[in-house]
């Protein structure tokens, strides 16, 4: 799910970045109140918008926070192809994207590259059918993108002199 959060959180969320002075990667593993994450309230309220936009009855499911990471990505930094485990959902919410900043990129498993046929489409045949290797997407700020933590994906390095600013959160949905 692609899902376009509030105005004014690339404000909101450095300023509280600014003020909370948290390290480059700060980690809330478990949390147990999620009030101690200074944008929890902001995510859920987005995630909330975005399940029943999509059809879920949010009035009859918890949602959890199993772990919260703010990422700062500095020039040069980028992050590995991964997949994310025992949780429901997993998400990215973007704060600060500087112009070539990296793409967020989602790993297709099951491309069939390996097939000879493939290999012989036309590019236009490849894209309407979504055969491809990969997805990649340019975040946008205020952004936030849900998808399965077994979906396999990575970020693309950083080449502006910014930093790159999200935060990324696994959840829980019962």
């Amino acid at each position: 799910f692609f899902f376009q959060a509030e105005d004014g959180i690339r404000d909101h969320c450095v300023t509280g970045v600014q003020t909370c002075a948290l390290p480059i990667y700060a980690s809330f593993q478990h949390v147990p109140n999620h009030s101690d994450f200074p944008f929890w309230e902001y995510i859920n309220l987005n995630l909330q918008s975005a399940m029943q936009h999509y059809g879920f009855k949010t009035n009859q499911i918890t949602i959890t926070a199993k772990m919260i990471v703010l990422n700062i990505g500095s020039p040069q930094s980028y992050h590995v192809a991964h997949i994310h485990g025992e949780c429901t959902l997993s998400g990215v919410l973007w704060i600060r994207i500087p112009e070539n900043s990296g793409k967020f990129i989602f790993h297709n498993d099951q491309t069939y590259e390996q097939c000879d046929l493939i290999n012989h489409l036309s590019a236009d045949t490849k894209s309407s059918n979504l055969i491809a290797p990969s997805y990649h997407y340019r975040p946008k700020e205020g952004q936030m993108v849900i998808f399965p933590p077994n979906l396999r994906h990575s970020v693309g390095s950083n080449e502006s002199t910014e930093d790159r600013i999200s935060i990324a959160f696994n959840i829980k949905v019962s």
